[in-house]
């Protein structure tokens, strides 16, 4: 997880593609828990910035896209680029440059391709014509499919953000997660921003910081909390839990009400509206069926190292691939 993140929240914390964490289903009864297989699809489980096929590395790949063509999108936190994963796995720089962790003084700069700079690039969300939305601490960039990189004005609502996450709504409107103002910002499609939901909107068990976000067709936003929970907003604004017990870690699959996480940080929703999300406190992903039931799908490799699940995407026949830290993996659902 991102360092700055860790000390804010106490953590370890559809217009085509749209917000891109949702995809069609696999041939299975999706009233029925899932399993999944879990293989490395790109990186080597080793820190570095190398791009290429079958010997790339990442530092800290965080946030997850997938185009229309199939090509994955990541966002490399530490090494502060924006790598492109073609469907045969090769790995290119995208976006960005690593002066400024090489200098120690990374920086959100404009630009084309590597001449444009991020802060700490999180997570992504993409949209129908292939633009790619990134959460960048303090602001939320803009990658047009020839990788021009700008920055989005309606993201300087607060001048202390920590922009973990952002998604679209189904009319193009950007949400982003700020979890240094523990609020949900909304920006239109008119470039005028303000805040959609905060912790104060639950009087009773504020959120500490949403993280993941992920619409579902009916405009309901769901996410992942810094309090280990998941919530949903309702169009009206109608925030309830869906699952978690909130102020509690563990590792308990189960009822809704009675199922535990430990430092949850991604979501995605499939065509059928299970939730997955990433547990990284457990190295896990985990499944959120509609009646809220919880069960894992799959505990991802690196237990003893800084790898850990974060953000996922899910491609056209329903696989998931997931940023793992030092590698993306690609899990087979069952």
């Amino acid at each position: 997880m991102r360092p700055k993140s860790q000390l804010l929240l106490g953590l370890l914390a559809i217009f085509a593609i749209s917000c891109s964490k949702s995809g069609s289903k696999p041939n299975q009864n999706s009233n029925l828990p899932k399993t999944g297989i879990a293989t490395m699809f790109a990186g080597n489980g080793q820190g570095g910035s190398t791009d290429g096929k079958g010997v790339a590395s990442f530092a800290g790949a965080y946030g997850i896209v997938m185009d229309k063509d199939g090509n994955l999108f990541a966002s490399d936190y530490k090494n502060t680029l924006i790598r492109k994963i073609g469907p045969d796995g090769t790995v290119t720089t995208f976006a960005g440059n690593v002066t400024g962790v090489s200098s120690g003084h990374a920086a959100s700069v404009d630009g084309t391709g590597t001449n444009a700079s991020f802060m700490a690039p999180a997570g992504m969300a993409i949209d129908g014509a292939g633009n790619i939305y990134v959460a960048d601490q303090l602001s939320i960039r803009m990658i047009t499919p020839g990788g021009v990189v700008t920055t989005l004005p309606g993201s300087s609502y607060f001048k202390n953000s920590d922009f973990l996450q952002v998604t679209l709504d189904a009319s193009g409107n950007i949400y982003a997660s700020d979890a240094g103002n523990k609020v949900i910002l909304k920006i239109n499609t008119d470039g005028t921003s303000g805040i959609y939901a905060t912790g104060g909107d639950l009087a009773n068990s504020p959120f500490h910081g949403a993280l993941g976000l992920v619409f579902d067709g009916s405009g309901n936003l769901f996410f992942a909390d810094g309090d280990n929970s998941v919530r949903k907003i309702s169009p009206a604004k109608t925030i309830s839990l869906v699952a978690g017990i909130p102020m509690t870690s563990g590792f308990a699959n189960g009822a809704g009400n009675q199922a535990t996480f430990f430092n949850l940080v991604g979501i995605a929703r499939d065509a059928t509206g299970n939730l997955f999300v990433s547990d990284y406190g457990n190295r896990a992903i985990r499944e959120i069926l509609p009646d809220g039931s919880v069960s894992t799908v799959v505990v991802t490799p690196g237990a003893n190292t800084p790898s850990g699940p974060s953000d996922m995407v899910f491609d056209a026949a329903g696989n998931l691939f997931l940023a793992n830290g030092q590698s993306i993996l690609k899990i087979t659902l069952n």
